[in-house]
């Protein structure tokens, strides 16, 4: 049984450091034990389950990385939409801008057609 122990928790630090987890340094590790098989042929599957002592560590891992994906998403929303904001009030500026142009050019246009026909 020793042997099973030693082979076991071998392989669930092998699991932790293919997931990028240091355990040697761990003071406590929550382990899953799953025993089957019969008396004559135990079977023995070891778990590294996360800190609550629920999920899995694979899962936990999941969950975080989600969770930075999703901060990171946010992030890049929040910037793309100040640069989007920037824009149309880049556009908007200018649209102003010719639009008063525009009106001037045309009160010109209007005072110098109402002077050429006070002058007729």
């Amino acid at each position: 049984m020793g042997n099973t122990v030693n082979a076991g928790v071998s392989a669930l630090v092998k699991q932790a450091n293919q997931l990028g987890l240091n355990v040697n340094d761990a003071e406590n590790l929550n382990v899953q034990i799953i025993l089957s098989g019969n008396m004559s042929k135990p079977k023995v599957g070891f778990k590294l389950l996360g800190t609550d002592g629920q999920t899995s560590v694979v899962a936990s891992a999941k969950e975080e990385a989600k969770e930075v994906v999703k901060e990171q998403v946010d992030a890049v929303k929040g910037q793309v939409n100040q640069e989007v904001q920037a824009a149309k009030d880049r556009v908007t500026t200018q649209a102003n801008q010719a639009l008063d142009s525009a009106k001037t050019v045309v009160s010109k246009e209007v005072e110098k057609a109402g002077q050429q026909v006070l002058d007729q």
